[in-house]
């Protein structure tokens, strides 16, 4: 949910009710307070608390931090900015290492500031034809789903749709836990 101050409401995400604007007037900072069943709520939008944890982490913090140079923070800022749109491959790489979650969480709401989500150049997805799953994890005996790796652990994780995280790969050939892995086929 969001703040369109142009019609002093609360708006699901990705629609307005704005007459004519497909652009809602978001509330980015500040508060309001909203009516609800159970009496008035003030609120602020989660932008204003991350612009708030953001002031902390000045350039030159961030290069103690992580060894970047405070001019090149800032270059890099710039950059983003300028070459709007902006997006992210989120498959490969940063989304295989251990961090990935809060890594992606940074990115997306580093391109998300920069007003690309939902835009063409910024991971816009457009409407589609369906196509159908050819995965095959329909064919897998109730056996075989319950030998993947790490399903124990991560029941709701990517284990569920057969898939397996570099840790528990790792895992099971260095330790031969839960089982050995002798040798692995991939594709992509």
């Amino acid at each position: 949910m969001g703040w369109d101050q142009a019609c002093s409401a609360p708006v699901p995400l990705g629609r307005s009710v704005s007459t004519g604007d497909s652009s809602p007037d978001w509330l980015l900072e500040g508060e309001v307070e909203v009516n609800t069943l159970t009496g008035p709520v003030i609120c602020r939008p989660v932008f204003d608390h991350y612009a708030v944890l953001c002031k902390d982490y000045s350039p030159p913090k961030v290069e103690v931090i992580t060894g970047v140079p405070a001019a090149q923070v800032i270059e890099t800022a710039r950059l983003i900015w300028a070459s709007r749109p902006v997006s992210w491959y989120a498959w490969s790489g940063v989304g295989q290492h251990t961090n990935a979650t809060q890594t992606a969480r940074a990115i997306t709401l580093l391109y998300t500031l920069t007003g690309s989500l939902g835009r063409v150049g910024g991971n816009y997805q457009a409407a589609r034809l369906p196509v159908p799953d050819l995965s095959g994890l329909e064919l897998r005996t109730s056996r075989q789903r319950a030998l993947t790796l790490g399903l124990a652990s991560k029941p709701l994780g990517p284990p569920k749709d057969g898939w397996c995280t570099s840790d528990d790969l790792y895992r099971a050939i260095i330790e031969a836990d839960p089982y050995p892995v002798r040798s692995l086929l991939t594709f992509g």
